[in-house]
C-alpha cells in the first residue's frame, strides 16, 4: 500500500469504526418534533399503534368530538371526527415497528394546524 492509501484509510478508520459503534448513522425513529405543513400535523411517537389509537380515541372523547369512523389493525390506523363548528377531523396512524407511530392529524378549515396541533398534544400525553 502506498502513502495515498494508507492516508485514505487513516482518515475512513475513524468515520467507519464510529459509525460500527452506532455514534452517527441511521438511528432508529425516535420522537420527533412534530412537524406542520398545510392544515396537518405530524409527529412520531414512542409508543405502540395499539396505545396511540386508544389515546386518539380519548382525546376526541374528552374535546366533545363525535367518532364517525374508527379503523385500526396492526400497521395502520384512521379515525375520522367533526369539530363543534363542524370541521372535519382526519386522524391517520402508522406503525413504525413494534415501539413507534407516526401520527397526522389534519382539521379542514385550520390552515396554521391550531387545532390540530392541539388534538395532537393531548394525543400524546394519553399515549406516554
Amino acid at each position: 500500500m502506498d502513502r495515498r492509501g494508507k492516508g485514505a484509510m487513516a482518515a475512513l478508520l475513524p468515520a467507519a469504526l464510529m459509525l460500527l459503534a452506532g455514534c452517527c448513522g441511521p438511528r432508529p425513529p425516535a420522537v420527533s418534533p412534530p412537524i406542520r405543513y398545510g392544515g396537518c400535523v405530524e409527529q412520531t411517537l414512542k409508543a405502540p399503534l395499539p396505545a396511540v389509537h386508544a389515546a386518539a380515541v380519548a382525546a376526541l372523547r374528552k374535546m366533545d368530538m363525535p367518532l364517525l369512523d374508527d379503523h385500526a389493525d396492526d400497521v395502520s390506523g384512521r379515525l375520522v371526527s367533526r369539530r363543534p363548528d363542524g370541521a372535519p377531523v382526519h386522524i391517520a396512524l402508522e406503525a413504525l415497528g413494534e415501539r413507534y407511530t407516526r401520527v397526522t392529524v389534519r382539521v379542514d378549515f385550520d390552515p396554521e394546524a391550531r387545532h390540530a396541533t392541539q388534538l395532537l398534544g393531548r394525543i400524546r400525553s394519553g399515549a406516554e
